[in-house]
């Protein structure tokens, strides 16, 4: 192989380890990158799970708080049922009249005893209705206060019901928000687990990448090495080739022919010039 193929072979050699350094360089670039940016994700999806287990307790607090509530107010609300089914009760008791009517009564019956008259007889019925109506009348007072009460307990029966539902709604909107938090917080456990996957295999594969590089620019090192000693090689062997030609020039031609001799003696190669002169 003479020096041209020599050289040719070298830069190529040159040439392809640093296309394989290049390689395996932008390979562990790469690499590197995407561990990054799966580890910034990581932490990134680490601090929105801790945000939402946060924001789903805070819900979850909210329906237990709501919860106690209603449930409370069903207990106050059956109490007042209760309640209102005693004073029904009692209230049928009496009959269910009330003083308005019982006096609108009496003031008929006194009507028509005062101002129109009538028969004694009908005096002594009327009489005695009124008798009956006043110690209905008696009665009839607590029948207003239990009639009262029990409107009273009514109302705030109503009342109940309607704070037992209303807490029941913001119970069971506060649950829809924590199971939306609870939704995310499974997909993004998921995405951890994922990433946390991706970054141990990114772990094992770097070292292998790193020595990968390391090669690639050692043998890249070597190869351009080589390259660079074959051109000082080359280049001191054209100095002294031109050196040796000074030198020649300056010869007689006995001693052209005796260095020509001892050339040919050595197996080197001779130039034409160099024949001639051991022909003459």
């Amino acid at each position: 192989m003479d020096s041209s193929d020599e050289k040719t072979e070298l830069d190529s050699k040159k040439t392809e380890a640093a296309q394989k350094r290049k390689l395996a360089g932008q390979a562990l670039l790469d690499l590197r990158e995407k561990n990054r940016e799966n580890i910034s994700s990581f932490r990134q999806s680490m601090s929105q799970v801790k945000q939402g287990k946060t924001e789903r307790d805070k819900e979850n607090k909210a329906v237990a708080e709501f919860k106690e509530r209603r449930d409370a107010l069903h207990k106050k609300a059956i109490e007042f049922r209760e309640q209102a089914r005693v004073l029904q009760a009692k209230f049928k008791e009496t009959g269910g009249l009330r003083t308005g009517q019982l006096r609108h009564r009496l003031s008929q019956l006194e009507y028509l005893l005062h101002v129109e008259g009538s028969s004694p007889k009908k005096e002594k019925a009327i009489s005695a209705e009124m008798a009956d109506l006043e110690k209905q009348l008696k009665a009839a007072e607590v029948n207003d206060s239990t009639s009262k009460e029990l409107s009273s307990t009514r109302a705030q029966l109503k009342q109940v019901e309607s704070d037992a539902e209303a807490a029941h709604l913001q119970m069971i909107e506060h649950a829809k928000k924590s199971d939306e938090h609870h939704a995310k917080i499974v997909e993004l456990s998921k995405k951890i687990d994922f990433l946390r996957q991706e970054i141990s295999k990114a772990m094992e594969i770097l070292g292998e990448k790193e020595d990968a590089f390391e090669e690639a620019t050692s043998d890249y090192h070597q190869a351009a090495g080589e390259a660079k000693a074959a051109e000082e090689a080359e280049r001191e062997k054209v100095v002294a080739e031109k050196k040796a030609e000074e030198q020649t020039k300056s010869m007689t031609a006995k001693e052209k022919a005796a260095k020509a001799m001892e050339d040919l003696k050595k197996g080197k190669k001779i130039s034409l010039l160099d024949i001639q002169a051991l022909n003459s």
